[in-house]
């Protein structure tokens, strides 16, 4: 036996099952089959029910991901073999990223009206005598991906073969019945995965829409959509007639950073969330002369890679003492009373973002004045309609987060059970 090969079993099995696994290469228990060179020629931008596949249609980790691929014209040639069947399974043999973050992750053909076929970029398994969905999880684990990619060749774009494929090494129990059990249970964490994320992303879609109809268009001084009961127009305002700006950290240097009792926000934090997160702050020694960050203060940030990222904005809820605003941030204080939830998505809101990426500036990266931010206009409804349209996207956004950690926990659990559930290969 091969002594890199000391361990046989898993660390958790099902009850019942002892027999040790089986350590052979892959090629004992499936072939390979490679796909076809279709000609671009007959790739069309017009929506068919004919689509070849490509190795963007593996997700990172494993599973099928709509929405690319080439349509294809019906007059190409398509030889039979090369037409997928629902459940195939195929895999990446081709990765267009240095870290190949695809490369030799399997995916199912879809069960719907579409047909698939199969390019030469993605191998397809056949002649497997092993229970599908154990095999097509044991192809999902990182141990596996992770020799494919070992074994792989090329620099910006990586290339594996079916013959490298079929002579990684495996280990699998011969038992079918503790395969099947295997592959049942990855398959109903992978249902439930499914599900929480459908319902994540329908979510982030009613979000986005929401964020263009419950908000003024231009021009417009009311919106598309309204809670019952409110019918007065909106007021129009200039952000500078209604509070002022203040600046970041200033007149610091690499040394004055990593310790102290004082903390500051930081940019990705103003990035990412319309409402900051509370925890994302770096620690600074206290500084009398710098601007502490108040509750209500908005964050802007002034420069991004591209005009659609430059100014976002993120809400503070905090009353803390001795926290500061990073220095690639402006800070911006209300002097009239609104609902700080209304006002995080309306900064947010579609009609907000075209005015304020109007005014980047740039080339390579781009920043904005906040001289000219503070001369943008935005609507303001009543403050009882900003406490019903803040509350309904607080609400969404905690719908949207549970899900987003529903998620995360069972994302955890199957890479858990992946290292537990199946031996370590070479």
């Amino acid at each position: 036996m091969d002594k890199r090969n000391e361990k046989k079993n898993p660390e958790v099995r099902f009850k019942g099952f002892t027999e040790d696994w089986e350590y052979t290469p892959l090629g004992m228990l499936a072939d390979l089959q490679n796909g076809y060179a279709f000609k671009s020629k007959f790739f069309q931008d017009l929506k068919s029910n004919l689509i070849l596949l490509t190795p963007g249609n593996i997700n990172i980790g494993g599973g099928f991901q709509y929405g690319k691929g080439h349509f294809y014209d019906a007059l190409g040639e398509v030889p039979d073999r090369f037409i997928f069947k629902p459940e195939d399974i195929f895999l990446t043999m081709t990765d267009l990223t240095p870290t190949a973050q695809t490369l030799g992750f399997p995916a199912l053909i879809p069960n719907d009206k579409n047909t698939y076929l199969h390019n030469q970029r993605l191998g397809k398994l056949i002649n497997y005598d092993v229970d599908k969905n154990f095999l097509f999880q044991l192809l999902c684990t990182p141990k596996f991906q992770k020799q494919i990619v070992l074994t792989s060749s090329g620099t910006t774009v990586k290339h594996t073969s079916p013959n490298k494929i079929l002579t990684t090494n495996i280990n699998f129990p011969k038992d079918k019945t503790e395969q099947k059990q295997i592959g049942s249970f990855f398959q109903n964490l992978d249902n439930l995965i499914t599900l929480h994320q459908k319902k994540y992303d329908k979510l982030i879609i009613l979000k986005k829409a929401m964020l263009v109809k419950m908000f003024p268009k231009n021009g417009a001084v009311v919106p598309e959509i309204r809670f019952k009961g409110f019918t007065e127009d909106w007021e129009e305002k200039r952000l500078g007639e209604i509070g002022q700006t203040y600046t970041g950290l200033s007149g610091k240097t690499k040394v004055d950073f990593g310790h102290g009792k004082g903390r500051f926000v930081t940019y990705m934090n103003v990035f990412n969330n319309p409402i900051s997160n509370l925890k994302i702050t770096d620690v600074i020694e206290i500084d009398n002369s710098q601007n502490e960050v108040n509750y209500g203060d908005v964050f802007f940030t002034t420069s991004s890679e591209t005009p659609e990222e430059v100014g976002m904005s993120s809400v503070w809820l905090s009353n803390e003492k001795n926290i500061y605003l990073n220095s690639f941030c402006f800070g911006y204080r209300l002097s009239e009373k609104i609902d700080s939830y209304f006002l995080s998505n309306l900064l947010r809101s579609t009609n907000f973002r075209t005015k304020i990426s109007f005014l980047a500036q740039g080339i390579s990266r781009y920043n904005i004045s906040k001289n000219r931010v503070m001369e943008i206009l935005i609507e303001i409804p009543s403050y009882n309609e900003q406490i019903k349209i803040g509350e309904y996207f607080k609400n969404l956004n905690s719908q949207i987060a549970l899900h987003q950690t529903q998620l995360k926990k069972l994302k955890n659990i199957k890479k858990a059970c992946f290292s537990k559930m199946f031996v370590a290969q070479d």
